[in-house]
């Protein structure tokens, strides 16, 4: 219930928002050449010269439809837009959490059982560096040096698997350095613990002292951080899609930013909205099965 009065709020908070910009939505759909009256005339079949309350209504009733509008611009339904671009959108918000993942875990791991003082002191330090680093200058940056200079991997677009590569790197280094921080902290903070110093004493191999103790504990905060940017990438990601040229949700956004387009704009807002809240629902399922003690606690 609280995740639907939540959602409610997004459409309320972005309807509003929408209309407050100075855009005039019938002079959009109308054209640039449109007289007076013709743009007079769209205003009244869109209810635009409704009061806002009754806009809002009629919004509503659409959404529980599953009517998400259609564009301004190109009349294309709204819906049906955000599934085209979506594929493109999940497969480079997979690949970047796969490294992300990767980087994270296995780097926060490694500082916090293998390597020494100096070690890991360095890691923690390549992490707080890329997690400083801007995502477009990191993205400008592989793409000058593999893309332009050693002919490598593509410039942009989505023509092949390849072209994947560099957006992925882009949005995972600094996403896996957050991970890596978390995975770190949290597993020497584990390790320390009294479960652990028990399952020691009762003589458990270190593998499943690691495994099965320590890290288990520690996955608890990086679920959180894995649900909420799953989310935000599915939603697309701006100013990467932006300079990769990638054709998914983030560009489909700017685009509509751009061109005054509000119901492109409420539509990708919403779903972006609905995607953050789902992801937090499988979030607290998986913490039940990672520590039953939060699915006994909560239910």
């Amino acid at each position: 219930m609280a995740r639907l009065l939540t959602l409610l709020g997004i459409t309320l908070l972005t309807f509003l928002l929408t209309h407050i910009v100075p855009a005039d939505p019938a002079r959009t759909v109308a054209g640039p050449k449109a007289d007076r009256e013709t743009i007079e005339t769209i205003r009244r079949e869109m209810a635009l010269d409704a009061p806002w309350a009754e806009q809002y209504a009629l919004y509503l009733g659409r959404l529980v439809r599953g009517d998400l509008g259609r564009s301004y611009l190109t009349r294309q339904d709204v819906r049906g837009a955000i599934l085209q671009r979506l594929p493109a959108t999940a497969f480079l918000a997979l690949c970047a959490l796969a490294v992300a993942v990767a980087l994270g875990v296995a780097g926060g791991a490694w500082a916090a059982l293998r390597a020494d003082r100096a070690g890991e002191g360095a890691i923690v330090a390549t992490s707080v560096l890329l997690l400083s680093v801007p995502v477009f200058w990191l993205g400008l940056m592989l793409l000058y040096l593999f893309g332009y200079r050693l002919r490598w991997l593509p410039l942009g677009g989505f023509d092949s698997a390849a072209s994947v590569v560099l957006p992925a790197l882009t949005l995972g280094l600094g996403v896996g350095a957050q991970y890596l921080r978390v995975i770190h902290a949290n597993l020497r903070e584990a390790l320390r613990s009294d479960y652990v110093r028990t399952a020691v004493a009762k003589g458990a191999p270190p593998r499943v002292v690691v495994l099965r103790h320590a890290l288990r504990n520690a996955l608890l905060p990086f679920v959180t951080l894995l649900a909420l940017d799953l989310a935000a990438l599915l939603g697309g990601v701006v100013l990467t899609e932006t300079v990769f040229n990638w054709p998914g949700l983030g560009r489909l956004a700017v685009e509509s930013v751009v061109n005054q387009d509000v119901p492109m704009i409420m539509g990708v807002v919403l779903f972006t909205a609905a995607l953050v809240l789902a992801t937090n629902a499988a979030a607290d399922l998986v913490y039940g099965w990672i520590d039953p003690r939060v699915r006994d606690a909560t239910g």
